[in-house]
């Protein structure tokens, strides 16, 4: 079953099996199963699941407000989640090995090995990611934050199925990979495709049912900066004294479209980094069409203070591109 389908019948059941749980992130590609300080807690969700019409639950992510929490903008955000089944399992088998001993000490390893079986997970864009307390208030508010970390927190029917109203996307999942492959978007992240539990699969015969494509999606405008040194990029012949390469577009989620790029590189001491982005500044998303025309505005300012490396890329300083960002954006947002 797609994912899309399997998440639309977990929420549809009458007592949907969804929970929240908190941390101090969100990275599905190193820590890839929901957690619980007890095995009595872990038990406690692993029957509600069994009890469960698919024998799947969703276990939905909220980051803490503490200062490990890193960009700040994630702090208090539902940020995604886990499909679990109702299998116990030990979470080492399904956390990166490196990244569990950093975050561990010997005094709590027990702490660390009550997880549930995951099946898939999900990711929200952060410029769509709710406040936890404005996406679940009874929730949030009826538990003190230091159970939801360490149990979770079931959600009320409403809060549940108010999760229909957010886009999400599946994420690849450290210990399973992508999972079900048919649930999985052609293109994975590069495209910014994204689900919507609105519309219906689309079907050989319209029966009044509609397929909302990407291209009809409001945008953002974005500006990435390249965190690296820019000649070993572009070579000597490039003067980057003082300048940065940047790229300059338009997305449905910036913050998305930065982890799409950087996921084409191995690790290291270079990545690209969301520098300005008009979700960051709370601004509403405008029309595709209008996007597409801001982005070219943005491109033929750089292009005149500026370096063009072609297409997309520029080489500028700080001061030249937050000059042409600030022309630009206040003058579509006047």
């Amino acid at each position: 079953m797609p994912l899309a389908e399997t998440i639309s019948s977990v929420l549809a059941e009458e007592k949907p099996p969804v929970w929240i749980k908190a941390s101090d992130g969100f990275d599905p590609h190193l820590w890839g199963c929901p957690n619980f300080t007890y095995a009595s807690a872990r038990e406690a969700v692993a029957d509600v699941i069994a009890a469960s019409t698919l024998n799947l639950g969703l276990i939905l992510i909220y980051a803490t407000r503490k200062p490990k929490v890193r960009p700040p903008e994630k702090r208090g955000r539902l940020l995604g989640g886990f499909i679990t089944t109702r299998d116990c399992v030990s979470l080492v088998n399904y956390v990166d090995p490196a990244h569990l001993a950093s975050v561990r000490s010997s005094r709590d390893e027990w702490r660390w090995t009550f997880g549930l079986r995951p099946q898939s997970a999900i990711e929200i864009p952060l410029e769509y990611a709710p406040m936890i307390e404005d996406f679940a208030p009874s929730t949030y508010n009826q538990r003190a934050w230091r159970n939801l970390g360490m149990s979770g927190g079931r959600l009320t029917v409403k809060e549940a199925r108010g999760f229909a109203s957010l886009p999400w996307q599946q994420t690849w999942l450290y210990g399973v990979g992508w999972g079900d492959k048919e649930s999985v978007p052609s293109s994975k992240l590069e495209d910014d495709d994204w689900y919507c539990l609105e519309p219906s699969k689309a079907g050989p015969i319209s029966t009044g049912t509609f397929e909302l494509t990407q291209r009809a999606l409001p945008r953002h405008l974005y500006a990435l900066r390249w965190e690296g040194d820019p000649r070993a990029m572009l070579g000597a012949e490039y003067d980057t004294t003082a300048r940065s390469v940047w790229k300059v577009g338009m997305s449905y989620s910036p913050s998305t479209r930065c982890a799409a790029l950087n996921h084409a590189y191995p690790p290291g001491g270079h990545q690209w980094l969301v520098e300005r982005s008009t979700s960051r500044m709370r601004l509403q998303p405008i029309e595709a069409s209008d996007a597409l025309q801001a982005e070219g505005e943005l491109k033929a300012g750089l292009n005149n203070v500026s370096q063009s490396l072609g297409g997309e890329f520029f080489l500028a300083t700080m001061a030249e591109l937050n000059l042409v960002w600030q022309q630009v954006v206040t003058g579509w947002y006047a």
